[in-house]
Parts: structure tokens; sequence; C-alpha cells
């Protein structure tokens, strides 16, 4: 009888372990789901972190103010001819400049009412006559 007993024992034991398995190997995928889906949102906490840290350091931090004197900071403006000359240096014409700097050229290039002819205007200059002055054409474009 003992034989018959570890017989019926054996194949209880299989089936119960392939009933075992059956169950364990869904639980153990959604396992290895869930602990991904925890190392995601703590390598997000983390850079949230990070960036809340950062923004606190940026709130703590003083503005920044000019420590030049006026004198210092009209001697470094941008001059008409430094700006040709560093247009030149460059090999930058004009027009290159102005789309650079974000701006278009003269209102007389693009065909407005400053721009219309002389022989339109009756010979008169559709600019003011100062702008025709050496030295002022940086009032209305740079170079």
């Amino acid at each position: 009888m003992p034989k018959i007993e570890l017989a019926i024992k054996e194949v209880i034991d299989r089936r119960a372990g392939r009933r075992v398995r059956q169950m364990a190997i869904p639980l153990r995928r959604e396992v290895r789901r869930l602990r991904q889906l925890v190392a995601a949102v703590r390598k997000d906490l983390a850079a949230l972190k990070a960036t809340a840290a950062q923004w606190e350091r940026m709130a703590d931090q003083r503005l920044w103010t000019a420590t030049v004197s006026d004198e210092a900071a009209n001697a470094a403006r941008l001059s008409a001819g430094l700006i040709r000359k560093l247009r030149t240096r460059f090999g930058l014409s004009q027009p290159a400049q102005g789309r650079l700097v974000g701006v278009t050229g003269p209102p007389w290039w693009s065909g407005s009412a400053a721009g219309r002819s002389r022989l339109e205007t009756g010979g008169r200059r559709s600019r003011p006559a100062e702008a025709w002055a050496p030295g002022r054409e940086a009032a209305f474009w740079p170079g």
C-alpha cells in the first residue's frame, strides 16, 4: 500500500506544481512590470528634485547690477566707424548685417512714402538734410 500512496502523492504534487506555476508566472510578470514602473518614478522624482534645487538656488541669487561707470560704458559703445570696421572684417554687406541683428533696411529701400524718388517729390530729398551729413549714416543703418 505504501507504493500506491506514494504514487498518488507524486501525482498530486505534480498537478499542484503545475497549478502553482500557472498562477505564479503572471504574478512574476506583474511584479517585474511594477518594479520597472517604480524605477521610472524614482528617476522622474530625482530629476524633479534637481530642478527644484536649481530653482531655489536661482531664487536665492541677487539680481545682477552693472558695476561699470558711465564713462566706461560710453567708451565701450559701438560707433558707426567701429561697426563699419567689424562689418568689413567679417565680409558682411549692409543688408546681411541688418538681417543678423534683426533690422531691415532703411524705409526708402522698401518703397514706402519716405522712399519716393526726387522726380516724384519735385527734386526735394526724401530724407532730412542732416541725414546726408558725413557720419550720420548710422542713424538709418549700421555701417
